[in-house]
């Protein structure tokens, strides 16, 4: 499998699977990032009424019905280089949607995200908090010596992702594109 190939098949399997067909859209608007020290930290700024998140440039948007779960779909904002891809995936669960406790939530996350991947094994896993809301940090090693890391958070009954994945690991700039996220609501 080509490197490009392999960062948009780990970014596919792990946002999308279970999902149905969905539509690209435009990305919302944003307001240019502070100068990035690396070529892929947080060049651009994304903003949403309820949360902000630096990418290397503009993503493309995806809306995709979740299978599984009829009535919830998985927006996805991404973007895709030649040896890795970022992306972050927003899934809003009903008002009336029993989750469970928070840890449980984001640990079945995980291991939903991990099973998904291709050759997907689980390396690491820490807790972790974001504005204040539970989170969890992974790291996994996947097909043919590609990474994937992820942080997980749980806003109420919103579940963010983001995503590094690809056939080179990117650590760094994953880091700063974790820590870019702002809850705003």
């Amino acid at each position: 499998m080509r490197r490009g190939a392999l960062a948009a098949a780990l970014l596919a399997a792990a946002l999308l699977a279970g999902c149905g067909g969905g539509a690209t859209t435009d990305a919302p608007p944003t307001a240019e990032a502070p100068a990035p020290t690396t070529e892929s930290a947080t060049a651009y700024l994304l903003e949403t009424p309820e949360f902000s998140v630096g990418l290397p440039e503009a993503p493309t948007q995806d809306v995709q019905e979740i299978a599984d779960l009829p009535g919830i779909a998985a927006t996805t904002y991404s973007v895709a280089r030649p040896t890795y891809a970022v992306a972050v995936a927003v899934i809003d669960y009903p008002a009336d949607l029993q989750l469970g406790e928070p840890t449980a939530v984001l640990e079945g996350a995980r291991d939903g995200a991990v099973g998904n991947v291709p050759g997907g094994v689980l390396q690491s896993s820490a807790p972790a908090t974001v504005d204040g809301r539970p989170a969890l940090d992974l790291v996994a090693s996947v097909e043919q010596g590609g990474t994937y890391r992820a942080r997980l958070v749980l806003d109420g009954q919103r579940l963010y992702q983001l995503i590094t994945a690809g056939s080179e690991d990117r650590p760094a700039e994953h880091d700063a594109f974790a820590a870019s996220l702002r809850l705003l609501t």
